[in-house]
């Protein structure tokens, strides 16, 4: 069999197939039996959760969590649940409600994409491009524009993934420009 060197690279001795290897030093080992590291990684994420949670108030904490992937969320949904007696409820409830909130968005998101698209699917190419060519946005309101703008790139989207009309696409990504270029006029005022 084959043996391969291996260090170990943490802070106490180990044994791999009853070889004892002290810390920064190299042996030769089976390489069937070297641990996989993930399951430790994983391990210092959520210690290094639960002393994140120890260390900090309620408010900085749901202060932060707008910043924060979905992933993380949940991981820290679950360091405070485990940290039994010292869990903090206001927190658990600030989390879970962050986690609803954001299921809300994406279920939004995914009917505005299903209207889209049945919308795009009744207009016939001639009609939407006859709608999106001459579009004059100048004198439209900022918030509005934000929106129109918001549904250009849903339509281009919707467009690439469904009918690819390239000329749709174009017309689509035209109009989001000019509305792009006055939201960013707008900017500068």
């Amino acid at each position: 069999m084959q043996r391969i060197p291996y260090t170990n690279t943490g802070k106490t001795g180990v044994y791999i197939g009853g070889t004892y290897i002290k810390p920064g030093e190299t042996r030769p080992v089976d390489p069937t039996l070297i641990p996989a590291p993930p399951a430790e990684e994983e391990a210092i994420v959520t210690v290094d959760l639960v002393g994140y949670l120890e260390k900090t108030s309620v408010a900085k904490v749901v202060e932060s969590l707008k910043d924060r992937p979905a992933e993380e969320i949940d991981q820290l949904l679950e360091a405070e649940r485990g940290r039994g007696d010292k869990a903090r409820s206001t927190l658990i409830q600030a989390l879970e409600l962050e986690r609803l909130d954001r299921l809300d968005q994406a279920t939004e998101a995914e009917r505005d994409r299903a209207r889209a698209k049945e919308q795009l699917a009744d207009l016939d190419e001639a009609t939407l491009l006859a709608n999106l060519s001459n579009v004059d946005h100048s004198e439209t309101p900022r918030e509005d524009l934000e929106r129109i703008l918001a549904s250009y790139r849903l339509g281009i989207e919707v467009e690439r993934e469904n009918q690819n009309r390239e000329a749709v696409i174009a017309a689509f990504e035209k109009a989001a420009q000019e509305a792009e270029a006055i939201l960013a006029e707008g900017a500068k005022e």
